[in-house]
């Protein structure tokens, strides 16, 4: 309820036609609202936990200990959401009700309280966690092993599970963590080699270079490796031990500034390994291609990419504002490489450098010939008009745009056509000032709902003063929302950005 309220605080003081008025609005998204029930049970839950913190100092440790020790199946019966990414902790979940344990006086009484539970996982867990609160590591990695022991032959074992390297790490044996994590290294899951966790940031460039280095001699494939002080030092130890290093570590270059470090490796294990069908998609290839356009060695980039089966990515995301130093650089380079490799896909990278240097009316005229005219295509005439309607965009040419709209339209329709207009009418309309683009834009939104993008156009249509149909739009979205038999955290949070 209070979310709602919080919604239509802007509506409320309002007047005018059309508006239903805030009471009505709360009546109709509260009278089937299915949330409505776990909501109050969360929260009514976490009162809980908010009276147990305030009344656990004046109890004995024993009392404080077993109270704490309940609200763990009280917890478990509070409804759960489906999970969805950035989803925070479930209010009636165990690490909700850690956030309010008891004294450390209490400790004792928790751990036998346990210790009492039957073999259940929650049981192995809440194990672990006292006795990590207790500091005795040689008691957890003995409770890991156990665990570790008992596992079913289909069930994932993760030799660097973070209790296991966090507590050999405290007792400083190097040896064991890098036993572990070669343990690891020998499975995959779902075809990926496991992380290496950021060794760097836990004992330092001294001790993590040897491990790093013992990896990297022995591992098949690409070492993966989590934090970037480790990856800054695993590219350091690739480039000094390269006669060493069988699998060449594409994946550490991964910026245009690393074009250097994918230079020395592709002289040293040669263009054909970073070429192969399994590196086609990592970005080494692409900033590979992207330097050696820079240097003008057009020939070789286009002989590479007759060879490849897909072109790779060729502006990355930091080209998207690129320099008109750099794009006058670049242009002159992909105009000759388009016309050595026409069947290829090069027409974004020309565009951006096109545009970034000073030949907008350039790459204008001859997009408009090319949309319009009957010669055959190797990409689709709805992709460069979508190029020439983002030029006219730029260049404030409304007319233009609209009639790219059109054209677009009446294109055949294939099974990649793509409606170049969806979600640009509102803007425009905006932009210029159009009450009748505002209109169409607004009804084609509310055609197909979608979370973030009805916070945006809430706030378009509070901002232009259009207030009935803001109400309409949150009406309608949450509705749609809270009909689903499963409303999604994600959706939820979309909604609540639009309130």
């Amino acid at each position: 309820m209070g979310i709602v309220i919080t919604a239509f605080a802007a509506l409320a003081c309002l007047q005018g036609d059309g508006l239903l008025g805030a009471r009505a609005v709360i009546g109709k998204l509260t009278a089937t609202d299915p949330e409505i029930t776990t909501t109050i049970r969360e929260l009514e839950f976490l009162a809980t936990l908010d009276r147990f913190a305030r009344e656990s100092p004046a109890m004995t440790p024993s009392t404080a200990g077993e109270r704490w020790f309940a609200l763990i199946a009280e917890g478990s019966k509070v409804p759960r959401r489906p999970p969805a990414n950035g989803m925070p902790e479930p209010p009636g979940s165990l690490g909700t009700v850690f956030t309010v344990l008891p004294r450390p006086e209490s400790w004792p009484r928790i751990s036998e309280l346990v210790e009492q539970m039957p073999n259940t996982r929650q049981k192995g867990v809440l194990q672990k966690l006292f006795v990590r609160l207790e500091g005795d590591d040689d008691k957890l990695l003995r409770l890991i092993a156990e665990s570790d022991a008992s596992k079913k032959s289909d069930e994932f074992y993760d030799p660097m599970s973070k209790p296991r390297l966090g507590a050999l790490r405290r007792k400083g044996s190097v040896e064991e963590v890098l036993i572990a994590i070669e343990k690891s290294l020998a499975e995959e899951v779902n075809g990926q080699l496991e992380p290496v966790p950021d060794l760097v940031s836990i004992w330092g460039e001294s001790k993590a270079a040897p491990i790093y280095l013992q990896l990297l001699k022995i591992v098949k494939g690409q070492l993966q490796i989590d934090g970037a002080p480790s990856r800054l030092l695993a590219k350091t130890l690739v480039l000094a031990n390269l006669s060493s290093i069988k699998s060449p570590q594409w994946q550490f270059g991964s910026s245009p500034t690393d074009s250097e470090y994918i230079a020395k490796l592709v002289k040293h294990y040669g263009l054909e390994a970073l070429t192969s069908a399994e590196n086609q998609q990592t970005d080494a290839l692409g900033i590979h291609l992207r330097a050696l356009l820079l240097k003008g060695e057009v020939k070789q980039v286009a002989s590479i990419l007759k060879k490849l089966k897909n072109v790779p990515q060729l502006e990355s995301e930091e080209y998207s504002s690129i320099s008109p130093a750099m794009a006058s650089r670049l242009y002159p380079s992909v105009l000759r490489l388009m016309t050595l490799v026409p069947d290829r896909d090069l027409w974004e990278l020309y565009v951006r450098c096109a545009t970034c240097s000073g030949h907008t009316k350039e790459v204008a005229a001859r997009l408009s010939k090319l949309v319009r005219g009957k010669e055959k295509m190797t990409i689709p005439r709805w992709r460069l008009l979508n190029y020439l309607a983002d030029i006219h965009g730029a260049q404030g040419d409304v007319k233009a745009i609209l009639s790219d709209f059109a054209l677009a339209k009446r294109l055949p329709k294939t099974d990649e056509f793509y409606d170049i207009s969806t979600g640009k009418l509102l803007p425009l309309g905006v932009a210029s000032g159009d009450p009748s683009l505002v209109s169409k834009g607004v009804a084609e939104q509310l055609k197909d709902p979608n979370a973030q993008r009805d916070a945006e156009l809430f706030r378009t249509l509070m901002g232009l003063k259009r207030y009935a149909e803001a109400e309409s739009l949150i009406v309608n979205s949450i509705k749609k929302d809270r009909q689903t038999k499963t409303p999604t955290y994600a959706n939820e949070q979309g909604y609540r950005l639009a309130l």
